[in-house]
C-alpha cells in the first residue's frame, strides 16, 4: 500500500510541476545542483500540491515520513536553505562545466577561475567567515593534489588575464610563482638559461615592459575570451 501511495504521489508531483523534479547530470554534483535548481523553480506548485485534498486522501500523507515531508516543503527555513546552497554552488558548477567544455584551454585559466569562485562563495556569505569557511576548507581540500601542481601554478602565474588585473590578483601570482620556477628550472636545466629568464625576461613581463606594454596587448589581457595559445603563430618570429 505504501509503494502504491509513493508513486501515486510521484505522479502528482509530475502532474503538479509539468515536470520531473530530478534532473540527472553528468555527476552526482550535478545531479543534486540541477535537482535543487528544479526544486526552486517548482516551489509554488509543490507547496499548493501539498495542500490539495488529492494529496491529502492518500495513505502515505497520514504517515508519519508524509507528514514530516510537508512540513519541510512548507517551511520557509528550507526554501532559503536551498536558495543559499543555488547561490554557493552555481559558480562551482560554471567552473566544472567550462573545464569540461572545448571553449578554452583549462589550464591557463582553471587556477584564476577557481580563485574566483571561492570569492564568490564568500559574496554569498557576506564576508562572516564562520560561514564560508567549512565550504572553502571542503572546496580546497577536494582541489588539493588536482590544481596546485607547478605546471597549473605557472600557467596561472603566466596568464595576464589574472596577473593584472588588479593588486590581490598580482599577490596571489607572486605566491604561485614558486610553480612557475619549478616548470623553469624542469624545461631549462642550464643555470644561465635560468638566469636569464627569472631576471631580464621575468622582469619584463611583471613590469610590462617590451612588447607586454604594447596597447593591443593591455587590451587582449583584459578579455577573457582572449587566448594566447591560438595567437602563437603571429608572434612567432
Amino acid at each position: 500500500m505504501f509503494i502504491y501511495s509513493h508513486h501515486k504521489t510521484l505522479a502528482m508531483m509530475r502532474k503538479a510541476t509539468e515536470k520531473e523534479i530530478v534532473r540527472p547530470g553528468a555527476t552526482r554534483f550535478a545531479t543534486n545542483f540541477l535537482t535543487l535548481q528544479s526544486l526552486h523553480q517548482h516551489k509554488p506548485k509543490l507547496r499548493l500540491m501539498f495542500s490539495d485534498a488529492k494529496f491529502r486522501n492518500l495513505n502515505v500523507a497520514k504517515t508519519a515520513k508524509g507528514k514530516r515531508v510537508e512540513a519541510i516543503v512548507m517551511s520557509a527555513g528550507f526554501w532559503k536553505s536551498v536558495v543559499k546552497s543555488i547561490r554557493v554552488f552555481a559558480p562551482l558548477f560554471m567552473l566544472l562545466r567550462i573545464v569540461d567544455s572545448d571553449y578554452k584551454p583549462s589550464m591557463g585559466f582553471v587556477v584564476g577561475m577557481f580563485e574566483d569562485v571561492k570569492e564568490e562563495i564568500r559574496g554569498v556569505y557576506k564576508g562572516k567567515d564562520h560561514d564560508y569557511k567549512p565550504v572553502i576548507d571542503i572546496i580546497e581540500a577536494k582541489a588539493q593534489g588536482r590544481l596546485d601542481s607547478p605546471l597549473h601554478m605557472a600557467a596561472y602565474f603566466l596568464n595576464p588575464l589574472y596577473f593584472y588585473r588588479d593588486d590581490e590578483t598580482a599577490m596571489r601570482s607572486i605566491a604561485a610563482k614558486d610553480g612557475f620556477m619549478d616548470i623553469m628550472e624542469l624545461f631549462y636545466p642550464d643555470v644561465a638559461n635560468q638566469i636569464q629568464i627569472s631576471t631580464y625576461e621575468l622582469e619584463k613581463y611583471m613590469d610590462r615592459k617590451g612588447s607586454f606594454g604594447r596597447v593591443v596587448a593591455i587590451a587582449s589581457c583584459k578579455s577573457p575570451e582572449f587566448n594566447p595559445g591560438k595567437s602563437k603563430r603571429f608572434f612567432q618570429i
